[in-house]
């Protein structure tokens, strides 16, 4: 397997590997301010934005330059189905991907708009939504089920919105007075409003039956989880191997109404980590420690032990919503602006980190970071970690 350049393993700040519907991938950007893609790229999709020879190859083994990202300060990266967004430090926003309003083309990395500035975008199979700094919401693309096509269209909330996550086809938003607020599909039970939703709510924005603040809403593929201002999880939708089970005490394979997950401890962050398959692993750091669950194997949450990590980071992707930073100069775990700087062999898996759980999380990267090459990882977490390789 052909290594990296020195050029290229002293300069990627963060990267996000993700599993499009054309397989799975990487996207790297540089300190320089340069944008790379490797892996699949899909020849109607382009998901990884490629111009000149890569255009609409179907991969791509090497990283190459994303002409079109590059150069211009983006931060934040995300990945749907067939649709790719980036945010810029400024908060313009950029779209990519499959054109679905023209059969058979795809769409270069450009502005989606440029009437507005937006704090968090979040990708769907094939649709998008972004918060604007004033709390509205945007939606491009569309769901399951919808024939037409939105561009841009903004969706009526009585609150402002401070959070937002697409899952497959729907979309969950926490506002600033607490209140959860969904739109899409809801089949499953992951809009958490009714127990017989219909189709014909799909594309009405529906207020969850939830009666506990939220401040952070996290979408798997089929489910929708809710953080309260007191540290609980609350989660409704698909709760099946098909999907990613909810972790909560129930094992009907549809949950319509929001029940609590099984977490010892105050819940400090939630990471979903979910495929083209609609497959969704969680992973949630507590006051007790770093928990996962997954399929019916793993019901409930369970405390992670190395392996379970080490597996976790071969089988699935980076976090649906977030990208795994680096850190150059620290090799260890330390809180600055509730944000985690971190080596390239010290995986991420999350938002923010507080002091009292710090050493937990040290201890169980420090044993995956030791187990790094004993481990069997897919190609393109190969090629990751082999940035830092001798």
């Amino acid at each position: 397997m052909a290594r990296m350049t020195g050029v290229e393993r002293g300069d990627v700040r963060s990267f996000k590997v993700f599993d499009a519907h054309c397989g799975d991938g990487t996207f790297l950007i540089t300190v320089n301010d340069d944008v790379y893609g490797i892996g699949n790229n899909g020849k109607n999709i382009n998901i990884l934005g490629l111009t000149g020879s890569y255009y609409r190859c179907g991969k791509v083994d090497r990283p190459v330059r994303v002409e079109k990202l590059s150069r211009k300060r983006i931060q934040e990266i995300r990945v749907g189905g067939v649709i790719g967004a980036a945010l810029d430090v400024d908060g313009k926003l950029y779209w990519w991907g499959k054109d679905l309003a023209h059969e058979g083309e795809v769409r270069l990395p450009q502005l989606a708009t440029d009437k507005h500035r937006f704090q968090s975008v979040s990708c769907g199979s094939r649709m998008m939504a972004a918060l604007d700094i004033s709390g509205d919401v945007y939606v491009w693309g569309h769901h399951r089920g919808m024939e037409s096509l939105y561009f841009m269209k903004h969706l009526e909330i009585e609150d402002p919105v401070i959070s937002l996550s697409c899952g497959h086809d729907h979309l969950a938003m926490a506002s600033v007075t607490g209140g959860v607020f969904t739109w899409g599909v809801g089949t499953d039970g992951q809009r958490g409003y009714s127990s017989h939703p219909s189709s014909s709510d799909d594309d009405i924005v529906m207020k969850m039956n939830f009666d506990y603040p939220c401040e952070t809403v996290i979408c798997g593929t089929l489910a929708t989880f809710c953080l309260t201002t007191s540290g609980e999880l609350w989660a409704c939708g698909g709760n099946g191997t098909h999907s990613g089970v909810l972790g909560v005490d129930n094992e009907s394979f549809e949950v319509f109404f929001p029940e609590k997950v099984q977490l010892p401890g105050k819940v400090i962050f939630l990471s979903a980590i979910w495929n083209c398959a609609r497959q969704t692993i969680y992973c949630s750091l507590t006051t007790e420690g770093l928990y996962w669950w997954c399929e019916a194997r793993c019901r409930l949450p369970s405390l992670a032990p190395d392996q379970s990590v080490a597996g976790l980071l071969n089988v699935f992707r980076s976090p649906h919503d977030s990208m795994i930073l680096i850190d150059h100069n620290q090799t260890a775990l330390s809180e600055s602006n509730y944000r985690s700087p971190i080596g390239f062999d010290e995986l991420d898996i999350s938002l923010a980190l507080s002091s009292k759980v710090c050493t937990k999380v040290n201890e169980i990267i420090t044993h995956l970071r030791e187990m790094r090459n004993q481990i069997n990882m897919s190609p393109v977490l190969s090629k990751i970690f082999e940035i830092n390789s001798n």
